[in-house]
């Protein structure tokens, strides 16, 4: 097996004291021909992102022994990565389109790299910054409050959740990102959270699906959600879904559900919302337009600011 060391102190270290401005730069890592593994970074104080990309021939690994205390989440988006942990001898794989949140004390341990690419968007945060973020309060948050304090490991939820069509979004805005100077460290430390809300609201709520569906339903629920991928804007009634995937109205509703956390017309006025941001910022139609497009009739402007908490107009302004 081949292994790199990566250290993450350095990645963070370097700023100067009340330094607020973003620090842009890239790690990379080659040994033996084995693993090319690269690092684009965006550090704001208190937050590091990291869009990795590794290329194994083999069962590859790097190790990470220095790092700093803090919480960290981890979408993989090809590939998986397994790591084994020695804080809390945890040993756990996340596959394509996985992610979780976990905490512990220090991340000295390994991660595994199986043949082909892997990339991944990671997001570290500071745990005193994390903590200034948590209210005591909150039942779960609390919780995890009160886990970091006694330097007791855990993940947010149990299971690896599913990267969900919104997060996707997110990952992409900050990857995607056109802004400079101080509009662009704003920006970036935005949807950071972002991504952190939509994690930590996940981990309340989420159960497998697996626990109560078989293979079969599970793939055809599946197949549910690519068929609305395609034909959102005219999906048919839930009992045409039913009968075009042979589940049954419970099945498809509590699957669904427990796979994507939405229902499926919850998922389908996501894509319909976000169809219609993307037509707007195009510029190519007015709001009227929009609206008659996705098929929301005289609704579509009320709906738009229930989604994105601002009208089409302002938006087109």
């Amino acid at each position: 097996m081949e292994n790199l060391d990566i250290d993450y102190l350095t990645m963070v270290q370097g700023r100067q004291e009340g330094e607020s401005n973003m620090r842009e730069f890239e790690n990379s890592y080659n040994h033996m021909g084995k693993l090319g593994l690269q690092f684009n970074n965006y550090e704001i104080p208190g937050i590091l992102l990291s869009r990795l990309a590794g290329v194994s021939d083999g069962n590859t690994a790097f190790s990470a022994a220095k790092t700093p205390e803090a919480v960290n989440m981890n979408f993989i988006l090809s590939g998986a990565m397994r790591s084994r942990l020695h804080a809390n001898n945890s040993d756990f794989l996340i596959k394509k389109f996985q992610h979780n949140l976990i905490y512990l004390e220090n991340f000295d341990g390994s991660h595994n790299f199986p043949d082909g690419t892997t990339s991944a968007f990671h997001v570290m945060f500071d745990k005193a910054y994390f903590c200034r973020l948590i209210d005591y309060n909150e039942e779960q948050t609390g919780r995890l409050l009160e886990k970091i304090e006694k330097k007791e490991g855990f993940f947010a939820n149990k299971h690896m959740m599913p990267v969900m069509p919104d997060m996707l979004t997110t990952i992409n805005d900050i990857t995607l990102c056109k802004l400079t100077g101080p509009f662009r460290r704003i920006f970036m430390e935005g949807k950071a959270l972002e991504l952190l809300s939509h994690t930590l609201n996940q981990a309340a709520h989420y159960t497998p699906a697996r626990q109560k569906l078989n293979a079969t339903d599970l793939q055809r629920i599946k197949e549910v959600k690519e068929y609305l991928d395609c034909h959102y804007l005219n999906p048919g009634s839930m009992l045409e879904i039913c009968r075009m995937f042979c589940l049954n109205d419970y099945k498809l509703k509590t699957g669904f559900r427990a796979l994507y956390q939405d229902s499926v017309f919850g998922y389908i006025h996501l894509r319909k919302m976000q169809l219609g941001k993307k037509l707007l910022e195009d510029g190519q139609m007015n709001v009227a337009q929009v609206s008659d497009c996705i098929g929301y009739a005289n609704h579509f402007s009320a709906a738009f600011r229930k989604y994105f908490g601002f009208s089409p107009s302002q938006l087109k302004r």
